[in-house]
């Protein structure tokens, strides 16, 4: 049982809907302490407004817990964003199905993909940027998990070199996170408590 890890779970576009509240209840069965992060990215809040709130929901979190994040979706860029900057006190990080960079030559492109937040385009650029800053010690704390296809966030924007990624059996985007959360929540839960 995890009952001093904290799981910070951070939503995509969509925010978090009554199925995902439901899966997240699941991950309470692992021993896991679950908290929402709602970054509204479909709103006009800043990414660095975003950020700055999930460095204080981070900050609130008691220092004798271990503290991961886990996003989901657009969510993964933005756990990215801030492991970047403060990974001393953040145990690990998982990116489910997020897009982590442009792309080249991909579909949907980035520009078309983030029509309905400037945010999730920012926050994307600035995970691309700072992926080359990260140390191989931080990336061996990355999990990446991606489907065989993804109609929504391209596969190949979604792993990081040098980090553990994943591919699980699945198609469509939304179905893939769901069973990553559910089926294959193996593999994630196995990569926290290394």
């Amino acid at each position: 049982m995890n009952k001093n890890h904290h799981l910070i779970v951070v939503p995509g576009l969509n925010g978090s809907n009554f199925l995902f509240q439901a899966i997240l209840k699941l991950l309470q069965l692992y021993g896991y302490q679950v908290t929402v992060f709602e970054p509204h990215w479909k709103t006009s809040e800043a990414l660095e407004i975003k950020i700055s709130r999930l460095n204080k929901a981070i900050k609130d979190i008691d220092h004798n817990n271990k503290l991961s994040l886990l996003g989901t979706s657009a969510g993964g860029s933005l756990v990215i964003n801030v492991f970047s900057k403060q990974n001393k006190r953040i145990h690990k990080v998982v990116n489910v199905c997020g897009r982590l960079r442009a792309g080249k030559n991909v579909k949907p492109t980035l520009k078309n993909a983030s029509k309905r937040s400037k945010s999730f385009e920012q926050s994307v650029l600035l995970c691309e940027a700072e992926q080359k800053n990260l140390s191989q010690n931080a990336k061996s704390n990355i999990l990446t998990i991606r489907p065989l296809f993804d109609e929504i966030v391209p596969t190949s924007t979604v792993s990081i070199e040098g980090a553990v990624n994943k591919q699980i059996i699945a198609i469509e985007h939304m179905i893939s996170i769901i069973l990553a959360l559910t089926m294959y929540f193996n593999i994630i839960d196995q990569f926290l408590t290394d």
